[in-house]
């Protein structure tokens, strides 16, 4: 059981990373190029 508990944390805490990187490398490319962005949502 406390093997499960640990994989667990790991697995969250490892996604918890992931997607902050990712939230903020896709705020960091928008600020970069706010035209083309507004370009392709647009057509």
């Amino acid at each position: 059981m406390s093997g499960a508990l640990i994989s667990s944390l790991w697995i969250g805490i490892g996604g918890s990373i992931f997607f902050g990187v990712l939230e903020s490398t896709k705020r960091t490319l928008a600020q970069r190029r706010p035209n083309t962005v507004k370009e392709t949502k647009e057509e």
